[in-house]
Formats: structure tokens, sequence, C-alpha cells
């Protein structure tokens, strides 16, 4: 499922509002290697445990993916932003904790991407917003498949056969990324000439036993954020 336009709670205003505060003139969290790097990185090699997940690591190579697509599209690469990260994964977190999937929030002052933008810190917002849901697992919404143990996530593409496998961090980040770029809103978002920064998020969950994750791509458009003074 797509809409275009560390995990973080925002329950609250006043919880946004600490949260930017908190992480205002933090560097974003993880690390992001240069695009010839990411390939050969073990740590996105690594098959994601849905039951100890690392958070900044998949939001870095979501980040990386992303640059590497411009990269293949002739696009110059967009820079990690703290701020806008903040909002991705607040916004992919709020939307698993309240059970809605949008780019409009149902609590009132995180309603608009702008608000979010804002409410973590960014002073000159020009946003845009991909969100989309994607499996843990190498699975094709709407294949047939055969319970082995639905708490732990393990399904089959046949009886008594194999669990699907998890995804690695990096086989994740290209699905999602493919997931994205086959529709044409989203495409619009990641290949933009006037995109200069990004922040990535993502917030693990689980529907009908499926592992599955939120994920959230916050841009900026036209010009660097700037900070919010005094945050």
């Amino acid at each position: 499922m797509l809409h275009a336009a560390k995990s973080l709670p925002w329950g609250s205003i006043a919880l946004a509002i600490l949260l930017a505060s908190a992480f205002a003139t933090a560097e974003p969290s993880g690390n992001s290697p240069p695009a010839q790097d990411l390939r050969s990185d073990p740590r996105f090699q690594e098959v994601i445990d849905f039951g100890a997940l690392d958070l900044p690591r998949l939001q870095a190579v979501i980040f990386g993916v992303t640059n590497e697509v411009r990269a293949r599209h002739g696009k110059k690469s967009v820079r990690r932003n703290a701020l806008l990260e903040i909002a991705a994964s607040g916004h992919a977190s709020r939307m698993v904790e309240g059970g809605f999937f949008s780019h409009r929030d149902p609590e009132p002052e995180l309603e608009t991407l702008a608000m979010r933008v804002a409410l973590a810190g960014v002073a000159n917002g020009k946003p845009a917003e991909n969100i989309a849901t994607a499996f843990a697992i190498r699975y094709e919404h709407g294949k047939r498949v055969f319970v082995i143990d639905k708490e732990r996530g393990l399904f089959s593409l046949t009886r008594g056969g194999e669990p699907i496998a998890f995804h690695t961090y990096l086989s994740f980040a290209d699905a999602l990324l493919a997931q994205w770029m086959d529709s044409p809103g989203h495409r619009a978002n990641i290949l933009s000439d006037n995109a200069v920064e990004l922040g990535c998020g993502a917030a693990p969950y689980r529907k009908d036993g499926f592992p599955k994750f939120m994920a959230v791509q916050v841009f900026q458009f036209f010009a660097p954020v700037q900070e919010l003074s005094g945050t």
C-alpha cells in the first residue's frame, strides 16, 4: 500500500515538541555510507531480525538506496537531514500506533506534513512525503500462503515448505524503493530536481501475522533545511 504527497512515538503535541528539541541538533541516526559502499557493507547484508530490529540501520539504507535510484536516473544526491528524519520516523510510528495510513494524522496538532515538519524544528519547510506499507519478508501481496507459526511471522508458499525468508536490510530497501518507483506520484518525489534533503523513517508492526513496516520519506524541496531558533 502506498501514498505520496530509532522509532519515535508522537502521541501528542507536547511529545512532538520534546522530540524536536531533543534531536534538533543531532546528526542523523545510523550511518549513511557512500553509494559505492552500500552494496559491499556487510551490515546491510544481514537478515532482518524482527525481534531485534536496528531501525537506524534500516533508515540509513533506505536513504542510501534512494540516492542510488536518483543516480541511476541522472539526478543529484540528496543530503540526509536529522530534522526530516524526526518527522518521517514520527509519522511512521504514529501510523502504526494509531492504526491509520494517511498523510493526515488524526491528532489536530500533527494533522499535516507541514505541521509535523515544523514541530520537528524546520523553519523553512517545503516538504513532500512518500508513505508505504511493506513486508519484512520476501513475499508479494496476494500470493497464497500456508501458516507455519503466525506469532513468529512464519509462512510458506507451499504446504509443508520452507518459511518465506526475511529480507536483509538492503533487500528490504530495494523492494521498498521499487514499490515507490512503480507509482507515478512517489516516483516524481524521489526523482524531483527540486529535492535537496531527505529523512527516512520506518516502524514495525504485524498484520494478520505478517511482519511489516510503515515506511516514510520526507523530502525538503528548493533550499536546505533551516533550523528553527530555540530548538
